[in-house]
């Protein structure tokens, strides 16, 4: 998601679930997955923007949730910007989440494909310095 400009908890979340095709529901599940807990019904006060002092636990609940960082979670709470280092380590951490719900079988394809983007990042990096 590029993120040029404020955004606020509310409209962040919502920006992520409409591009992600993600209900409140499926929310609830992936933050208990996780082993956090968070309701629909709270899912709902922060999107409408009733939820006015969203609790850190909550905060963590949702950024498990939507597959981001903590940090950018508690930037859009705080109303700032972020930083688009932040963006590249919340999708990192993002495929990470991902890579960990795989089966065993599915890993090993995913590690060849890992490997290949490793290889061109190495290449990348040796043609610049």
């Amino acid at each position: 998601m590029e993120d040029t400009e404020k955004t606020n908890l509310s409209e962040y979340v919502r920006q992520v679930m409409s591009e992600e095709n993600i209900s409140q529901r499926h929310l609830v599940e992936r933050a208990q997955r996780c082993g956090f807990k968070i309701t629909q019904s709270y899912i709902s006060q922060i999107i409408s923007g009733a939820a006015t002092n969203v609790t850190v636990e909550k905060l963590q609940a949702l950024a498990a949730a939507l597959n981001r960082s903590e940090e950018e979670l508690f930037d859009k709470a705080r109303g700032g910007k972020t930083d688009p280092r932040v963006l590249s380590d919340a999708a990192i951490t993002s495929l990470l989440v991902k890579f960990s719900q795989l089966s065993e079988e599915d890993k090993k394809e995913v590690n060849i494909l890992m490997r290949a983007l490793d290889r061109e990042i190495e290449d990348r990096l040796r043609q610049r310095g």
